[in-house]
């Protein structure tokens, strides 16, 4: 079943608006928040780099992130209603005015404690970022199960009259004409469905990202080496490492940090806390007078038939998994940059092991089970060093460690976890790495690519029901290389679905940053859906199309990310991971034997997914609709919008149509028709010298998600070079 080219499903709305506040009751209103131990909220609102993060000053915390809340309430307020609202700290007699506050505050108003105690917030508020707006004689109390929960509840209020954050950067708010200030009818709770919500893979992102984040509820991030002061007052849960612990920690080149007793020019290092193995000692192999990590110790690393042999990369072959000194010395190291170094302030830490689907074949490895049963060997061996530390005073804050459900540890453990295995800090990511967008997760249509990946995915659900589940998405994978991709249909089926299986968290890999484009709208969607799984994505829609591109463009822009996203649903098989076009062509393989993916318009029961030519008539209409916009006579800021869309407009036409003509040509060589191979290729020749112009939305995304230009990114500039000249020759 191909997913429906047009309408979502769900529902949810903003709470129903009660009183307005006049101008002249808006003149006597104020906010309140404790910014203590700040002098004033200005400062504690701006003070991050003097607040310790890892937990233990609560009360600084607080007053950082809720006296930037008061401050967004006051910015925003004003480009509302044309009127500043002042802060004050709260004081006796408990004075008219929007309260700012979390359950955990240190001083809490007295009016505001009845009003907890009244609604039981305290049993109401569960999960972080949680919170209440609770109207109680003239005042408003944003009430937060934590200061996350402060901070979501004042923009939840601002978007209450009407604010919106569609991408990063002031001048992309959307501010309703001005009026009167609105207070809510009634109580409102609101509480995340997922709990960790945001991005992994960054790439180089501005404050005006981070904010965008915030304001749209969005609490994961992938570690940066700096600012995390920043990151950390907006409540941005932090999560590090990846495939970088084993050569981080155990390099085999990188020399060895102890006194080796053979060894006896180590002697003056620090003492060897680990075994001599004597029978595999190699000593100084490479006479360069030092003793490398793989000289002391070749044990361990893997043994591939019956060879042991270290790593060279990230995509090689895991070490010795079994051998307690090889983890104890990795997990030393993975503690002190917890602790002190590059993960200072990491919440959540990623050991996945090497990229490389590839493990040790020793005796002891291969008794322990399957690769994922080893993994979480080895994951509750690092949680308990991890506890180890925080009971020791080492480490200062508690840390969760996440694994991978990723190819080879895609299918579940084989055998049972310890009694005591730390579900509740120990979470599995599924990396759906291999999907179709084109087609909804769990459609048992999608037998080529989804099926199989729904079927191991609710087996790890049930086998690992105790625990968390994060799903790790794709939307904007490395192979995409910022192609318009747009998996809104598919994620508005897709998200409630992980959620019914048990999924709490969710991220997905590479951020597009800057000139996002159409994808706005998918990454604005994304928050929503990652906030309430059942969010009303129809209406959510309707109301960026219009508030957007206004009242003129919004229809015929609506009709144009349709035909977009229908165009582009096909990239898994133009060139995600197998079966994919690009690969058949360059092994000289039949492009049409993917299911999925024909050159006419095909359809079937079973993996009917859009075709060349459908992509290439989409395609089509969007450059009829944009061509149209394009001429009228707009102001800006709208005319800059849609010149940035037109750019991921013309990047994906030229895309579609040159995979389009140059399948044509491989099937027509094949065929043996060499004039019309030479008359297709020199058709796809078109869109290749469109595309080598392509070199600013190629690098709209994470480092490994780039390209020199938009021919290099289809991955056959190379294959096409070389067909041509093949055709000439022939």
């Amino acid at each position: 079943m191909r997913v429906s080219r047009r309408g979502f499903i769900g529902v949810g709305s903003l709470a129903v608006l009660g009183v307005r506040i006049s101008s002249a009751q808006q003149r006597e209103l104020r906010i309140f928040v404790d910014s203590a131990p700040f002098l004033e909220a200005d400062e504690a609102a701006g003070a991050e780099e003097r607040v310790d993060w890892r937990g233990s000053d609560v009360r600084a915390m607080n007053a950082c992130t809720q006296s930037y809340a008061a401050t967004e309430l006051r910015r925003h307020t004003r480009l509302l209603t044309g009127k500043e609202l002042s802060i004050a700290a709260p004081g006796n007699g408990d004075p008219t005015g929007i309260y700012v506050l979390s359950l955990d505050d240190a001083s809490i108003p007295s009016a505001a404690k009845a009003v907890i105690a009244e609604e039981k917030l305290e049993s109401r508020l569960t999960v972080s970022g949680s919170f209440a707006l609770v109207p109680h004689g003239g005042s408003l109390y944003i009430v937060g199960k934590d200061r996350a929960g402060a901070l979501y509840g004042a923009y939840h209020f601002l978007e209450m009259q009407g604010i919106r954050w569609y991408e990063p950067g002031e001048e992309n708010t959307y501010i309703p004409e001005k009026t009167e200030l609105k207070m809510p009818a009634s109580v409102v709770i609101e509480t995340p469905m997922m709990f960790s919500r945001g991005f992994i893979g960054p790439g180089a992102v501005t404050r005006d990202f981070h904010v965008w984040m915030a304001r749209n509820r969005l609490n994961l991030w992938e570690n940066e080496h700096s600012d995390q002061p920043w990151l950390k007052k907006l409540c941005l849960l932090l999560i590090g490492g990846g495939h970088d612990a084993y050569p981080r920690y155990i390099n085999p080149q990188a020399e060895y940090p102890y006194a080796y007793p053979l060894f006896p020019a180590s002697s003056g290092k620090p003492k060897d806390p680990y075994k001599v193995v004597a029978a595999s000692y190699l000593g100084d192999a490479n006479h360069d007078g030092k003793l490398s990590y793989w000289e002391a110790h070749p044990e361990w690393y893997g043994m591939e038939n019956g060879v042991r042999r270290p790593f060279r990369n990230v995509e090689d072959l895991n070490p010795c998994t079994s051998n307690d000194d090889m983890l104890a010395e990795v997990f030393k190291g993975v503690i002190q940059d917890l602790a002190t170094g590059r993960l200072l302030y990491v919440d959540q830490y990623n050991f996945w092991g090497l990229d490389s689907h590839k493990w040790c074949e020793c005796p002891v490895c291969t008794a322990q089970g399957s690769p994922t049963d080893r993994m979480l060997i080895v994951i509750d061996k690092l949680r308990r060093s991890l506890v180890e530390a925080q009971q020791s005073g080492e480490l200062k804050r508690d840390v969760k460690v996440v694994f991978a459900m990723y190819y080879e540890t895609i299918k579940p453990p084989t055998r049972p976890l310890p009694a005591d295995f730390d579900y509740e800090n120990c979470m599995g990511t599924m990396f759906p790495i291999s999907r179709c967008y084109g087609h909804f997760i769990d459609d048992p249509n999608c037998t080529e690519y989804n099926q199989i990946l729904w079927q191991e995915l609710t087996a790890w659900s049930k086998a690992f029901s105790k625990g968390q589940l994060l799903i790790g998405e794709y939307y904007n994978i490395s192979r995409c290389t910022s192609l318009p991709a747009m998996d809104t249909r598919t994620m508005v089926h897709d998200i409630p679905a992980y959620y019914s299986l048990g999924a709490r968290n969710m991220h997905y890999m590479h951020v597009s940053y800057p000139h996002n484009g159409p994808k706005r709208w998918r990454d604005f969607l994304f928050a929503r859906l990652l906030w309430n799984t059942n969010a009303d994505a129809d209406s959510l829609f309707q109301e960026y199309l219009h508030n957007f591109y206004g009242k003129d463009a919004a229809a015929p822009m609506g009709e144009l990310y349709g035909h977009l996203e229908t165009a582009v649903s096909p990239v898994t098989s133009w060139r995600g991971f197998s079966p994919t076009l690009t690969g058949l062509l360059l092994r000289d393989k039949d492009p049409e034997s993917i299911e999925h993916l024909k050159i006419k318009e095909t359809h079937s029961a079973q993996n009917d997914g859009v075709d060349l030519e459908e992509s290439v008539a989409h395609m089509a209409q969007c450059r009829t609709i944009m061509n149209g916009l394009l001429h009228r006579s707009t102001a800006e800021p709208l005319a800059g919008r849609l010149r940035e869309d037109d750019m991921h407009v013309r990047y994906a036409e030229n895309t579609a149509g040159f995979y389009y003509r140059v399948t044509q040509a491989a099937q027509a060589k094949r065929q043996g028709d060499l004039e019309a191979a030479r008359n297709y290729w020199r058709q796809a020749k078109v869109y290749a010298d469109n595309l080598k112009q392509e070199t600013v939305v190629v690098h709209t995304s994470s480092f490994d998600a780039m390209a020199k230009d938009g021919l290099a990114a289809t991955r056959l500039e190379l294959y096409f070079q070389e067909l041509g000249a093949e055709l000439q020759a022939g």
